[in-house]
């Protein structure tokens, strides 16, 4: 596996900022609890759990509309969410993240979670349509799909402790 620093110019950062610079909004699901949500809020995110929007006894499939619907990236641990494209379609996807069940280790979580309220929580428009999967190693795959060619796209990558991006080739042999 290679890893590949991905470099952004000044400009390039700039017209991202400029194209996507919106505060998203969360949607926290059952398996993070409501003491993730309530962290998130205190952050001063708009958040809301699911319990709040009375969605507790509903479907995946209703929870997943209901974020569509109210323009809410859902935050949850359920890897459904992420894998099955049929029930959850990435054309009706209000951006999706799938953090990793580290239960043992909160302070792994409370890291990742950090971090996508840095790279999401500033540029909502910039990550609608995307599925992001965190791995218990800190890998991001990043999924999407793109309209105009019909076809899935799919990155992975890692971030070190300064911040820089690397994305990871996987080795063709």
């Amino acid at each position: 596996m290679n890893l590949n620093q991905i470099i952004l110019t000044e400009q390039q950062i700039l017209a991202f900022e400029r194209m996507h610079k919106k505060k998203a909004r969360f949607f926290v699901d059952e398996t993070l609890g409501p003491e993730i949500a309530k962290i998130i809020k205190n952050l001063g995110w708009d958040t809301v759990y699911i319990d709040d929007a009375g969605m507790d006894e509903c479907s995946h499939e209703s929870i997943f509309s209901f974020a569509w619907k109210d323009d809410r990236v859902l935050l949850t641990q359920n890897q459904d969410f992420f894998l099955d494209n049929f029930r959850f379609p990435p054309h009706r996807n209000p951006g999706l993240v799938v953090l990793p069940d580290t239960s043992e280790n909160i302070a792994r979580l409370e890291n990742e979670i950090a971090r996508v309220l840095v790279i999401i929580g500033d540029y909502r428009s910039a990550y609608k349509g995307f599925k992001i999967y965190i791995d218990d190693g800190g890998i991001w795959t990043v999924y999407n799909y793109n309209c105009s060619c019909g076809s899935f796209h799919k990155r992975r990558m890692k971030f070190d402790h300064l911040g820089r991006i690397f994305e990871l080739e996987e080795n063709q042999s």
